[in-house]
């Protein structure tokens, strides 16, 4: 069943997404009918994401940060040689 059928339905007040970037979220934005309310991101001291902050703030969808102390466990593709720990600090 999709998501925005259960908004319908009255099952749902909100939808929203979850380590979805940039370029999938304009795609969500171009094809769904109901825009995601918020999406949830790894955000902390050491890795902000601005530019996809930004970009949800200004299509109106409210961020919500995950992993608050970091994460150092996060897989290796998702890391760059800069990358430090938080917890670490």
């Amino acid at each position: 069943m999709a998501t925005q059928h259960l908004v319908d339905l009255g099952l749902v007040r909100h939808i929203g997404t979850s380590n979805v970037t940039v370029p999938k979220l304009k795609l969500i934005l171009r094809d769904a009918r109901i825009k995601p309310a918020v999406n949830e991101m790894e955000l902390h001291p050491h890795f902000q994401q601005p530019e996809l902050f930004a970009f949800v703030r200004a299509n109106g969808i409210e961020p919500i940060g995950y992993s608050p102390i970091g994460s150092p466990g996060r897989p290796e593709r998702d890391r760059t040689p800069e990358d430090t720990v938080d917890i670490e600090d």
